[in-house]
């Protein structure tokens, strides 16, 4: 059935996953799916809520903290995949046939958001419903979107040719688990694109943020940006990246502000990584150079 998801589907998919191992959990469940969708980049489900008056960020935050008081399990002893709870299995399900109903081949998020709120009994279904968001109306509401946005819809039901990058995050249960990086990534399909090493220069060869190792790493992020732009990809089909400081207590120090820096270009998501500090670069002033690996879409 996967085959069947859109791009756009298969990214909430993966990045509830994300979320599963990032909070510690076993099992991926609707909450994780939902939480997912409705943190994507222009979010369909999260405009229908607000099309409906709802509030996507209350529920986020309701989302969030129903997830936090799920029982984790000790680091380093959690399954390297983690399981598909029934409610899950059963709402992807769901999606597919309100595809099928909708006379859509393929499954979109759409798809994903009706299965979740027809959902009986479901925790996602019950936030929806107190917040006067039921099946009806967002039925609805989608009917009017897609009537308004044809074009729109005729693209987000087909799965895009160009994206056959497969990706799955590898963390086995023997290692310690990884903060600010993955253990490894698999990839399936794609072209390789080998990332030389980017510092913190602009368009004119001059070193941006002098001293400041975080502005000097948005810096070589942007850079990096450019590149894969360049090639056809975006941030994160990168799923190898080295990171060369030559001050590694003055990165230690400063790991907050780059998490968000990292964020910023990645989201939740984090390539298999390496940290080394090293004594010179090749251009005085410098403070960090990242070189990777990206796997771009046919």
């Amino acid at each position: 059935m996967m085959s069947r998801f859109t791009e756009r589907a298969q990214e909430a998919l993966q990045n509830a996953q994300r979320l599963m191992f990032a909070k510690q959990h076993t099992q991926l469940d609707v909450e994780h799916v939902f939480l997912a969708l409705l943190q994507q980049r222009n979010s369909l489900p999260a405009q229908i809520i607000t099309r409906l008056g709802g509030d996507p960020q209350a529920l986020i935050h309701h989302l969030d903290n129903i997830l936090n008081n799920i029982q984790t399990v000790p680091i380093g002893r959690h399954s390297s995949t983690g399981y598909i709870t029934q409610r899950c299995n059963q709402a992807l399900q769901g999606a597919a046939e309100e595809a099928d109903r909708l006379s859509d081949q393929f499954i979109s998020t759409e798809h994903l958001f009706l299965s979740i709120v027809r959902e009986h009994g479901g925790t996602s279904a019950k936030l929806l419903k107190d917040a006067d968001i039921d099946y009806g109306r967002v039925e609805a509401a989608l009917a009017e979107v897609r009537d308004s946005r044809p074009d729109e819809f005729v693209s987000v039901t087909r799965p895009p040719a160009h994206r056959q990058v497969g990706r799955e995050i590898v963390t086995p249960q023997s290692l310690a688990n990884p903060t600010g990086f993955s253990h490894g990534v698999v990839t399936s399909g794609g072209r390789l694109l080998f990332l030389a090493g980017q510092t913190a220069i602009d368009a004119e060869g001059d070193i941006v943020a002098p001293g400041d190792i975080v502005g000097q790493y948005r810096q070589v992020l942007a850079n990096l940006k450019a590149v894969v732009e360049e090639a056809g990809g975006e941030m994160e089909d990168i799923v190898k990246m080295t990171i060369f400081v030559g001050d590694r207590d003055n990165y230690i120090e400063n790991l907050k502000p780059l998490g968000r820096a990292h964020k910023d270009f990645f989201g939740d998501y984090y390539p298999a990584t390496a940290l080394l500090e090293i004594s010179r670069f090749f251009q005085d002033g410098v403070m960090v150079e990242i070189e990777g690996i990206a796997v771009l879409p046919n």
